[in-house]
């Protein structure tokens, strides 16, 4: 763990043209005493911390926090995760490798009955929705396919990670209006 005095604040990197979240490498950074900083998107725009020195010590799955706008905003709002450290790394790590998986197919918004078929063969994975002031994506998985369900009362967005070309080609009989679909 790193002392509580840590080096000055990650900056984030100045261009991206893709918003990808990422654990920093090497040491993680402390903003200041109150917080651990151990990832960020990096389009500079939120970041994820844990309070340091830990609260209550004897505790070993410290609350998450989130930051929105850390490196612009004078006075940046913190929004505190549903999922403690260790369920919302599973988070982090799934909505990355649901984004960085070897083949992708994307939906435009559907409606919600659209989904109905998916449930036959993808299966929840018991977490809270990951970042719920934005799309509230809940994980669904299947051999070789995650997918990241975006629901609220009427539409969806689905996005679907693969990593075999076949696994994501017999999605294509769904007939969804896809946003892109890597064939």
């Amino acid at each position: 763990m790193p002392p509580s005095t840590a080096s000055p604040a990650f900056a984030p990197p100045s261009t991206a043209s893709v918003t990808r979240c990422y654990c920093v490498p090497g040491t993680p950074q402390a903003r200041s005493a109150a917080d651990w900083f151990f990832a960020a998107d990096n389009q500079g725009c939120r970041d994820w911390s844990i309070p340091w020195p830990p609260q209550h010590p004897a505790s070993t799955d410290p609350h998450v926090w989130l930051t929105e706008d850390p490196w612009h905003d004078e006075n940046p709002e913190r929004i505190l995760e549903a999922e403690p450290l260790s369920r919302f790394l599973l988070q982090f790590t799934l909505h990355e490798a649901s984004g960085i998986a070897p083949f992708n197919a994307w939906t435009l918004v559907m409606p919600v009955n659209r989904l109905e078929p998916l449930w036959d063969f993808l299966r929840p994975v018991p977490l809270s929705p990951f970042l719920p002031t934005y799309g509230a994506d809940r994980f669904y998985a299947a051999p070789g396919l995650l997918a990241s369900v975006s629901v609220d009362e009427n539409q969806a967005t689905v996005a679907f990670g693969a990593l075999h070309r076949e696994t994501l080609a017999s999605l294509r009989r769904y007939d969804f209006p896809w946003a892109r679909f890597d064939e």
